[in-house]
């Protein structure tokens, strides 16, 4: 347990690569990490939900993102 204090205090403050750069606005690296654990749960018939929807949630973040400025996806521009 003190293995786990002193890493949440030396941490502390520390943002995640896929968090800097969604707040950014740029391609995060989802597809690499989590997609291809997704990739690798079908190719061995594992299921990855929590994986699957993780990837899902940035990718739909990414798709919505352009220029800086989120936009809604184009089903939702063109009922508008």
């Amino acid at each position: 347990m003190a293995l786990i204090d002193a890493a949440v205090i030396h941490a502390h403050g520390h943002q995640p690569s896929v968090l800097q750069d969604a707040a950014a606005r740029r391609r995060t690296e989802i597809d690499v990490l989590n997609g291809g654990i997704v990739r690798a749960g079908r190719e061995t018939d594992v299921p990855t939900p929590l994986n699957q929807a993780v990837a899902a949630l940035i990718d739909g973040l990414e798709r919505t993102t352009q220029g800086g400025r989120f936009h809604p996806p184009p089903a939702e521009a063109d009922a508008a």
